[in-house]
C-alpha cells in the first residue's frame, strides 16, 4: 500500500493491492478531494483500507449472489491479512473440515437462515461426535464465532442473527482432555532418553536439551542462529521462527520475543559444540545448515523415543516436560509464564491449572 500524488488535482490519494480468494489481485484506490496533505492521508490510511476491503467484498457478495463457500473464502483471505500465514492455514483447515463439511448441506443463500438457532444447535450435536478432542470442538467454535462476526459486519446477516449465534457457540470446558492432551515426561524420562545419543550424535542431543531446558516451541529453535546465543548472560534471545514451509517468520506473539535462560552446564555444552566447525558465522543456523522441516526433528525424537522405551510425546511436549518440572518443584505462577514467555499468568494458570493444584498437597501437614 502507498500514499500517492495526483500532481494534476493537487491531492493524494490511497493505493492498494486486496487479494480476492481466487489468489488474483485487484488495485484499490480511494479518493478524496480534500486530501491536499499526505500527513491528512497517513493518519487515516489504514482504517479506511480496512473498510475499503469490506465494502469490495460486500459488493462482491451480493452482486455474484455468492453461497457459503464463497463466503468463506473470502473470510479466509480477509483473516489472512491481519494473520501469520500458519495461524492462516490453520485457520482455513479447521473451517473446511469441520464448518463447510457440515453447511454446505443448505443450499440456500440466505446466511440467517442457514444460522438459524435450530441449525446451530444441531451443529454443535454433530461437532461434539466428529471432532476428536475439545481442542478440535473449541478451534471450530472459535473459527464460526469469527466466521459469524466476519458475516455481520459485511451485513450478511442480521444483528438477531449475529447475537443468538455468540450464545449458541460457547467453548466446552473438559479439564480431563487437557490432561490427555499435556503429554510429558517426568526428568528421569527425559534423562533415559538422552543417554540414546552416542558421541557421534551429540548435535541431536543438543537440539533437545536446548529445547527442554529452554522449554521452546519448534518453530522457535529451529530458527536458532547463533546471533542469538549470549554465552556471558547464559541466555538465548528467542526473535524469530520456522513455520511449516521451513520459512522465516515472526514469533508466535510479541511476548515470546524475549531471551531465555539456560542451565550453566547447557550453555558449556554450546560452546564446546561450537568449536566443532571450522567457520561459525553469526546467521548460520545452530543445528541444522539448512532450514529443516519439523517432520525431520519429529522423526529424529520418534527414533531415540523407541530406543528408550518412552510414552510417545510431541516435540511441543518436551515444552509441557520442563513446564511440568518447574511447577513440581514449587517454583510459583509467575516464574513459570517468565520461562515460557507466555502473554500473562492467567494463560499459564489456564495450560497447567491441573498441576498447579497439586503443590498443595501436604502443605498443611507441613504448617
Amino acid at each position: 500500500m502507498a500514499i500517492i500524488q495526483d500532481k494534476s488535482r493537487g491531492t493524494y490519494y490511497i493505493s492498494y493491492k486486496l487479494r480476492l480468494p481466487d489468489g488474483t489481485y485487484v488495485t484499490r484506490n480511494i479518493r478524496d478531494k480534500d486530501w491536499t496533505k499526505k500527513s491528512i492521508v497517513k493518519n487515516l490510511e489504514e482504517g479506511l483500507i480496512e473498510q475499503d476491503k469490506k465494502n469490495y467484498l460486500v459488493k462482491q457478495h451480493r452482486n455474484q449472489d455468492q453461497g457459503l463457500e464463497a463466503i468463506c473464502e473470502n473470510f479466509i483471505t480477509n483473516f489472512g491479512i491481519s494473520h501469520k500465514r500458519q495461524t492462516t492455514y490453520n485457520a482455513n483447515i479447521v473451517l473446511n473440515k469441520y464448518i463447510i463439511e457440515y453447511f454446505k448441506r443448505y443450499k440456500t443463500k440466505n446466511l440467517d437462515s442457514v444460522f438459524s438457532p435450530e441449525n446451530l444447535d444441531s451443529y454443535k450435536m454433530w461437532l461434539s461426535k466428529t471432532a476428536c478432542s475439545s481442542y478440535n470442538y473449541n478451534e471450530a467454535m472459535r473459527t464460526l464465532r469469527q466466521l459469524t462476526g466476519y458475516a455481520y459486519d459485511l451485513g450478511l446477516i442480521s444483528s438477531e442473527t449475529y447475537n443468538r449465534s455468540t450464545r449458541i457457540l460457547i467453548n466446552t470446558k473438559e479439564n480431563s482432555v487437557k490432561d490427555a492432551k499435556l503429554k510429558c515426561w517426568t526428568p528421569e524420562e527425559f534423562n533415559t532418553f538422552l543417554k540414546t545419543f552416542d558421541k557421534e550424535d551429540q548435535k541431536r542431543k543438543m537440539f533437545f536439551e536446548v529445547e527442554y531446558y529452554g522449554a521452546l516451541r519448534i518453530g522457535e529453535i529451529l530458527a536458532l542462529t547463533w546471533n542469538d546465543f549470549y554465552p556471558e548472560q547464559k541466555r538465548i534471545n528467542i526473535n524469530k521462527a520456522l513455520d511449516k514451509n521451513s520459512e522465516v517468520t515472526t514469533c508466535k506473539n510479541a511476548s515470546s520475543c524475549a531471551p531465555v535462560d539456560l542451565p550453566s552446564f547447557v550453555v558449556d555444552d554450546l560452546l564446546e559444540y561450537k568449536k566443532q566447525f571450522k567457520c561459525v558465522e553469526g546467521n548460520n543456523y545452530i543445528f541444522f545448515i539448512e532450514p529443516t522441516s519439523r517432520t525431520s526433528a519429529k522423526r529424529m525424537m520418534d527414533k531415540h523415543t523407541a530406543m528408550a522405551n518412552l510414552p510417545d510425546i510431541t516435540l511441543h511436549g518436551l515444552r509441557h516436560s520442563m513446564a511440568s518440572r518447574m511447577i513440581n518443584k514449587g517454583l510459583n505462577v509467575l516464574i513459570v509464564s517468565k520461562h515460557l514467555r507466555h502473554a500473562s499468568t492467567q494463560q499459564t494458570l489456564d495450560t497447567y491449572s491441573h498441576l498447579f493444584a497439586k503443590i498443595t498437597e501436604g502443605v498443611m501437614d507441613n504448617i
